[in-house]
């Protein structure tokens, strides 16, 4: 199975990344860098500020990783890293209980299209969709993100996604989640049978 999304794209999803943290001491930036140290296992809480604690975080995580420790550096770094472990979903039963979450929070869920989906190491799901607004007319394409999918408890071979994110009003939370894959994980219990079944079945 050919891993990643093209170059293109790829290309295009690191230079937005690099642009959202051009400014590496705001707030924003600051506060997505802090979500992405917590995730590695760093004592980090994410508030947007760059206090000792981010700095020693970005310190030890950019000597362990190989990147400038700073915020522009592990944007940079885990970007890239992200696009290089993307895997297309292409399973029928999974695309399925992802096209449920997402048209759960379109306005018109019938008009949608979504493409580029993939699923990240973490085990959360992203992709682009595009749908009509009140007036019948098509948006354009959006990034969303589908933090938790999980096998149905029954083992039917069924999927189960939930907490689809689409609004426009997210759309730099979604875009810097899916490009850092800032993943949520599931209970101790359900992560083992989700990794369990990924390796069988992924």
């Amino acid at each position: 199975m050919e891993r990643g999304i093209s170059a293109s794209i790829a290309g295009a999803v690191l230079l937005l990344v690099l642009s959202a943290s051009a400014s590496a001491e705001d707030w924003s930036s600051t506060y997505y860098a802090q979500q992405k140290l917590e995730a590695l296992g760093y004592e980090v809480k994410p508030d947007g500020r760059s206090g000792p604690a981010t700095r020693k975080a970005l310190a030890a995580a950019g000597e362990k990783h190989g990147f400038e420790p700073t915020v522009t550096g592990l944007f940079r770094l885990f970007a890239a890293e992200t696009v290089r472990h993307r895997i297309p979903v292409e399973d029928p039963t999974q695309m399925a209980a992802i096209e449920d979450a997402v048209k759960h929070e379109l306005l018109d869920p019938f008009s949608s299209y979504l493409r580029n989906v993939v699923r990240h190491e973490s085990g959360m799901v992203c992709g682009q969709v595009n749908a009509k607004n009140q007036f019948g007319a098509y948006v354009g394409w959006r990034t969303f993100m589908v933090p938790l999918m999980f096998p149905h408890p029954d083992r039917s071979g069924k999927w189960h996604a939930t907490g689809a994110l689409v609004d426009s009003s997210d759309e730099e939370h979604v875009n810097i989640t899916c490009m850092l894959d800032i993943g949520i994980r599931l209970p101790a219990d359900q992560q083992r049978e989700l990794d369990e079944y990924l390796e069988t079945h992924g």
